[in-house]
């Protein structure tokens, strides 16, 4: 008798312990954007915009060396999170993580 009870304490305790090593990575951050550095919103009118205030962290906008925009963490709660317009100029925007934004932005 006292060895069905340890089994059965056993088991549930694994079970529990189990279950709680598949919720843990749910639970915590996507460490996609673990390494992303905060950032405001970033707003860039025309070609003179594209500056490391801007959020550019590398380039010179011609084809074969677009300006960057990289690994920024922006919150858009009221506003875009990246605007550009009224530009020749090429740029990339990759790993940037937008949240807490308004639907349906432009």
């Amino acid at each position: 008798m006292r060895n069905d009870r340890f089994k059965g304490v056993l088991l549930s305790t694994l079970m529990i312990t189990s279950i709680m090593a598949l919720a843990i990575p749910l639970l915590s951050p996507s460490p996609v954007y673990a390494g992303l550095t905060s950032h405001n919103p970033i707003y860039i009118i025309g070609n003179a915009g594209f500056t490391p205030a801007n959020g550019v962290v590398r380039g010179s906008g011609t084809e074969n060396n677009p300006y960057i925009i990289e690994n920024w963490d922006i919150s858009t709660e009221n506003t875009d999170g990246i605007h550009i317009r009224n530009t020749t100029a090429h740029f990339v925007i990759r790993n940037c993580h937008m949240h807490d934004g308004r639907v349906n932005n432009g």
